[in-house]
This record gives structure tokens, sequence and C-alpha cells, in this order.
């Protein structure tokens, strides 16, 4: 689960105006729409996984919503993780933005196949993740291998 705070709606923002304008990645909850000054409304938008959550950030920050343009950021979520959660947020931190650099949009859905195939493939040994996670060469290997994968199945 991940949410993202979204910044500096217009005053005439409706949760179905965000649900129109966030359907491209859906499925997600508006949790929250409230006035945060005298001229704007922030939401909180809850997706059921990071990979979602990132590719709404990615594509609709500094986007106009009812000609305001909007600021997203990933909210920093106050909730006690799993060590599973926790490998997992480990390697989504250090393959994200190579993906994002190299393959742009579909960086999240490279992160996202890479996160569970490492959890997969290593039995969840943390000396395993850490060694392929502090190996440049490793990651980039991964992702181009992540890559190649998600080519042949679209």
């Amino acid at each position: 689960m991940a949410s993202l705070l979204v910044k500096n709606l217009s005053k005439q923002t409706s949760i179905q105006i965000l649900q129109g304008c966030f359907f491209p990645y859906k499925p997600f909850d508006v949790v929250e729409l409230s006035e945060s000054s005298q001229d704007s409304k922030m939401a909180r938008i809850k997706f059921e996984s990071w990979e979602k959550a990132a590719k709404a950030m990615d594509q609709m920050n500094k986007k106009e919503i009812l000609n305001r343009k909007i600021e997203i950021e990933l909210e920093q979520e106050e909730q006690v993780l799993t060590k599973d959660d926790e490998k997992k947020e480990l390697i989504a931190e250090a393959v994200y933005p190579i993906a994002l650099g190299r393959y742009g949009h579909i960086a999240p859905k490279l992160t996202g196949m890479l996160v569970e195939s490492i959890i997969k493939n290593t039995k969840h040994d943390e000396e395993i993740i850490s060694g392929l996670l502090s190996d440049d060469i490793i990651l980039d290997e991964l992702i181009d291998y992540a890559y190649d994968k998600y080519v042949l199945e679209s």
C-alpha cells in the first residue's frame, strides 16, 4: 500500500474530478480531500501498490487540474513494516532510480517485476539481497533483463 499527497488543488476540486484524473492508475481510493490553505485543497490518494503510486506520481506531478499546477509527493506512512516489506522497499529504492533513468515511463513496472523476482528467488536471504543491491553491474544486468522480459511479454 502506498499513498500520495496531491497538493495545490483548486477549491473546486472534488473527489469525482480526482477519480477521473487518476483513472489510468486504478485501483486507488481518495482517502481524504481537505483544505490546505485559504485558496487550495490537498488530497491523499491510497494505491494498492508502490508501482501504481510511483507511476501516477511520475506522470501526474506538475500537471494542471482545473487550471492549477498540482504537486505530488509520496507520503511517508507511519506504519510498522514487516521484514519482507522492508526488503521490498530496499530493493525498490535501489532499482527504481536506475530504471527511471534508463527506461523512463516503464520504470515502475520494471521495479515491481524486479522486487517480486528478487524476493522470490533469494528465499529472502539478506546476504544475497545485500550483495545484489551493492553491485552496480548486477543491478544494471537485472534491470536490462527485466526490460527484455517486459518487451517480450508486451
